[in-house]
């Protein structure tokens, strides 16, 4: 199976343990139909993009990749955050939110891969009632699927063996009434 694909599973189960959490999701564009149709996207959500990966053969056809792991977080959010507010608390829940998935996600570990780490965070503002904030991550994944099984060896083997019989032994001289508790 593949990497990646048990990775975004573990990825999917850690953040549905964040508090509030709706959705999670591949990201697929979500955001754009969001904009465009209105489709609905239950809210606060997290969408996963493995957005970049550079590989490197280690040998025997396994492959380590530094890749860039994206988070977009999604909170609907129709209060103000302006000075006087009456619910300006409201209107910056979604900076709670975003940092328990940060902390959700910094140091995660999957076998195979080395701890998430934050790299980066950027906010997306250009949508209406819902803020979209992309958290950014690396991590080294080693690929081994396509690694050898087994390693031919060109030729079969045969193997020839001789046992000898137990009375070509030396007799055991080492016999004593000493006991080993």
């Amino acid at each position: 199976m593949s990497i990646k694909k048990n990775l975004f599973l573990a990825l999917q189960e850690q953040l549905r343990t964040v508090d509030r959490m709706q959705w999670v999701d591949k990201n697929m564009g979500q955001v754009r139909l969001l904009d465009d149709t209105g489709a609905l996207v239950p809210m606060p959500a997290v969408l996963i993009e493995f957005s970049e990966a550079a590989y490197a053969r280690t040998g025997a056809g396994v492959q380590r990749g530094q890749c860039v792991v994206r988070f977009t977080v999604l909170y609907e959010n129709y209060a103000d955050s302006h000075a006087d507010s009456t619910n300006k608390d409201v209107a910056l829940r979604y900076f709670d939110f975003t940092e328990a998935v940060y902390k959700a996600l910094e140091g995660f570990e999957y076998p195979g891969c080395t701890p998430l780490t934050r790299m980066g965070e950027e906010e997306d503002n250009d949508h209406s009632n819902f803020i979209v904030t992309n958290l950014i991550f690396a991590t080294e994944i080693t690929d081994d699927s396509a690694a050898q099984k087994t390693i031919p060896l060109g030729k079969s083997l045969e193997v020839n063996a001789t046992f000898k019989t137990p009375s070509s032994r030396p007799e055991d001289t080492t016999k004593t009434d000493f006991v080993i508790p």
